[in-house]
């Protein structure tokens, strides 16, 4: 797998760790062809550099805007960046489904639409 694989898409991460997340506060990541990912935690805009090689994509370090929230939102949101920094396996599914394992994390996204005519 190559990083292009990963962009020109919105992925909306639909589990961290097994343990789902917030209808209303559900983390998005972006990956540009530049090295640089993006999005939102739920409740805090996050951004950083990422490298791809082979099957295995490593993220960070992040930064975060540092907005505070609910107590929930704000645990789902620490559970997702500790996901996500670091070095993981990456597997897509058909496409649609992104899965990244690794440091005992696992993180689901799924593409999100963004075309307001579907």
């Amino acid at each position: 797998m190559d990083a292009p694989a990963l962009v020109g898409r919105v992925w909306a991460v639909e589990d961290v760790d097994g343990l789902g997340v917030l209808d209303a506060a559900f983390p998005t990541i972006e990956f540009t062809a530049d090295g640089r990912v993006a999005g939102t935690t739920g409740l805090n805009r996050c951004m950083g550099p990422y490298s791809m090689t082979g099957d295995t994509l490593t993220v960070g370090p992040l930064m975060t805007t540092r907005m505070a929230g609910p107590e929930a939102v704000m645990v789902q949101e620490q559970r997702f960046l500790a996901a996500l920094e670091g070095s993981m396996r990456v597997h897509i599914d058909e496409g649609m489904l992104l899965h990244l394992e690794g440091a005992g994390h696992h993180l689901r996204l799924k593409v999100m639409r963004t075309d307001p005519e579907l």
